[in-house]
């Protein structure tokens, strides 16, 4: 018995890479002295800290770190059925290829061919770097009664992977004069704009992650003439704007953040709205609320601004 895990849907590159929501593949090549109908095989998958050996599955599965599925013949229907255990998971898939012929039940050997696209939440692991796992592990048992063969494979990657959602379509800072300051005055989540003093997220990630945010260099008066521009340090020039955030609120100055995080243009030098790395999450999510402040300079024409601000969960490993 042998298997492999391939990048494409016609089986011919096979990889050790995998990303959550990205599909591969996987061939299971077994042989036996009875017929193929009589075999159950059964797959492991799951994370381990040890980047140099195959590990043991934990004792339960979780979407994040332990899935399983077996393989058998139904002769009442005469189709091969696969029964998987994502830990209740709603993004992972395991399935039969519908695009492949499945083993003669009266052979005596045949390939099975897997369609698995890894959950949201799947464990980043990687041998290097500061994950939580080193890798991915993967063991097949194919069964007659009470004989088996197991094979094993160890060294899988598992990329980082995140996503944002939110309902907001729109922050307005209010009112303000040029040289002043203040934070955010309301938020439109669609059916237009009501008063609040901040905006909410929610983050799926499957490691660690630093949640950054970033601004257009430049926000544009509606005249479509006047602008105002993104500066750097602690006060703004003429013409300038600075913009703060953070995912806690300062309770000495309600609706404004209580770390005055800059947020820039480049995401690689934003620095975060987040002190330390937050944790994997679970398939639901983390929310946050995000506070703001804006700074604003002198020499500023009168009139709406409107620039765009983007929120970005990045690998923190």
């Amino acid at each position: 018995m042998s298997f492999a895990f391939y990048s494409d849907s016609g089986y011919t590159t096979t990889t050790k890479e995998f990303t959550p929501g990205t599909q591969v593949y996987m061939k299971i090549s077994v042989s036996t002295d009875n017929i193929m109908s009589d075999v159950v095989v059964a797959v492991k998958l799951f994370a381990d800290t040890n980047a140099s050996a195959v590990g043991t599955p934990p004792t339960s599965t979780d979407p994040a770190t332990y899935v399983n599925f077996t393989i058998s013949y139904d002769s009442n229907s005469g189709q091969w059925v696969l029964n998987a255990d994502t830990g209740g998971s709603t993004t992972w898939s395991i399935q039969l290829d519908p695009n492949k012929q499945q083993p003669d039940p009266g052979a005596t050997t045949g390939d099975f061919y897997v369609v698995i696209t890894p959950g949201k939440v799947a464990a980043e692991a990687k041998p290097t770097g500061d994950a939580d796992y080193a890798d991915w592990d993967c063991i097949v048992t194919a069964s007659v009664d009470t004989e088996s063969t197991t094979v094993s494979d160890y060294g899988y990657t598992m990329y980082f992977y995140s996503e944002i959602s939110t309902d907001t379509t729109g922050i307005d800072f209010g009112t303000l004069k040029p040289g002043s300051s203040g934070g955010i005055k309301n938020v439109n989540t669609g059916n237009g704009y009501a008063p609040a003093s901040y905006f909410t997220i929610n983050v799926i990630a499957n490691g660690k992650y630093n949640l950054n945010l970033t601004t257009s260099s430049t926000w544009y008066h509606t005249d479509g003439v006047h602008y105002i521009t993104l500066g750097s340090g602690t006060s703004p020039g003429t013409g300038e704007f600075l913009l703060y955030a953070d995912d806690a609120e300062d309770s000495n100055n309600p609706g404004l953040p209580l770390n005055k995080h800059p947020v820039s243009s480049s995401l690689s030098t934003s620095e975060g709205i987040l002190e330390t790395p937050a944790s994997r999450t679970t398939e639901s999510g983390q929310s946050y609320n995000i506070y703001m402040e804006i700074d604003l300079g002198v020499g500023i024409a009168v009139g709406t601004y409107t620039g765009t601000v983007t929120v970005t969960a990045t690998d923190a490993t």
